[in-house]
Formats: structure tokens, C-alpha cells, sequence
């Protein structure tokens, strides 16, 4: 029978270094990459809109004050950077409809509180829930 090797002997030069974590790249981020890169230009867009076109131009643009492409390219924005951030499109479609509706309200000048944006914040929850539901039936099927 051999005798264990004395943990002793070895020299600090030979222990293991601490070394740093490595960062794990989500891949799913990098199949997803073209839809922030819309949403990228769709808040490049909106910036645009915001900055350099005043707002009485485009306030009846479809619709008396409803603020056509501003409340549009808000949406497709919103909708394309929650998307990428959840990686799931369906729920950032949900998170961008939510605010998109706040910025509408407060475009009508609707005074916003609590209940109203928790209203809001509760109707697209039951919602994403009853859509993962009636999806997760039809997958079983």
C-alpha cells in the first residue's frame, strides 16, 4: 500500500490561484440581437420625434390630439426593448401596450394615480397569465 502524499511538501507556487468568475454569455441575447437593434432604432426615432418636431404638428396627425406617430413609434420601441430585455416578445408586446396606454392617458391629460396605473398593471398581468395558460393546455393537448 502506497503512502498519501504529504499535502504538506507542495509549494505555494503550485497551489491553485484564485481566479476571477467567468461571465456566462446568455446565447439566447444573441439570437435575439436584431430585435434590440430595431428597438435601438426605434428609440433613435422617438428621440427624434421628441427633440427636433414640436408637438402641435403631430397632435392630430390621425386623430384630434391623439398623437398618432408619437404614441406608434412609443409602442413598437417599448414593445422591441422589453421583448429583447425578457426575451420573450409576448410579454414585451403586454409591457409595451401597458405604457403605451400610461403615456395615451397622460397625453389626454388624465390625472394618473395609483389605482389607475395599478388597474392597468393588473388587467395585463391576468391577461399574460390566462395567454401562458391557454398555451401551456394547448401544448399538453
Amino acid at each position: 500500500m502506497e503512502k498519501a502524499r504529504s499535502r504538506l511538501t507542495t509549494t505555494p507556487s503550485l497551489k491553485k490561484t484564485p481566479h476571477l468568475p467567468k461571465i456566462v454569455f446568455n446565447s439566447r441575447y444573441l439570437q435575439a440581437a436584431p430585435i434590440g437593434l430595431l428597438g435601438l432604432c426605434g428609440l433613435g426615432i422617438l428621440v427624434y420625434l421628441l427633440k427636433n418636431i414640436a408637438p402641435e404638428s403631430i397632435a392630430n396627425i390621425p386623430i384630434y390630439r391623439s398623437y398618432g406617430p408619437l404614441v406608434l413609434t412609443f409602442l413598437f420601441t417599448s414593445t422591441l426593448v422589453s421583448g429583447f430585455v425578457l426575451l420573450n416578445i409576448r410579454r414585451g408586446f403586454m409591457v409595451g401596450i401597458s405604457l403605451t396606454l400610461i403615456l395615451l392617458l397622460k397625453l389626454q391629460k388624465v390625472q394618473l394615480s395609483w389605482p389607475i396605473i395599478l388597474t392597468i398593471v393588473v388587467v395585463v398581468l391576468i391577461i399574460e397569465i390566462a395567454a401562458t395558460y391557454i398555451r401551456r393546455v394547448i401544448k399538453k393537448t
